[in-house]
């Protein structure tokens, strides 16, 4: 079930996840044995600038 959510296409790392609440993007970081919440972003953020890119 951890794996549900989509890969976030912003970021290149495999192990961050996000699912999709009414008008929040819901981001989390699977670890072998927990979940860690990382972000509730309200979809019309821009990621790139609110986190920088993932290439920087």
């Amino acid at each position: 079930m951890s794996e549900r959510g989509r890969i976030i296409p912003e970021f290149e790392d495999l192990s961050l996840r996000e699912i999709f609440v009414s008008k929040y993007r819901i981001m989390y970081k699977v670890l072998e044995e927990e979940i860690i919440i990382a972000a509730v972003v309200h979809m019309s953020r821009d990621l790139r600038h609110a986190f920088g890119s993932a290439n920087e």
